[in-house]
């Protein structure tokens, strides 16, 4: 899943966040992926191989790239 433009983007693991322009809208939203990713990885202890921190840690990917690039 991508956020692009004015989207609003929902993940399975968060509340609807719109993914603007606004840099600081973006950021907030990439750090409430970081977070969710650290809690998961802590209940799973640790284990990177289950499904749902994968999938967590792509968006999170995703969404920190996208932010660099539009700078």
């Amino acid at each position: 899943m991508e956020a692009k433009g004015n989207k609003l983007y929902k993940s399975r693991y968060s509340n609807p966040v719109n993914v603007g322009e606004c840099s600081k809208l973006r950021y907030f939203y990439i750090e409430k992926k970081r977070q969710e990713l650290h809690k998961l990885l802590n209940f799973y202890g640790g284990s990177v191989n289950h499904t749902e921190i994968l999938e967590l840690a792509r968006e999170f990917d995703d969404a920190f790239i996208e932010l660099y690039q539009s700078k």
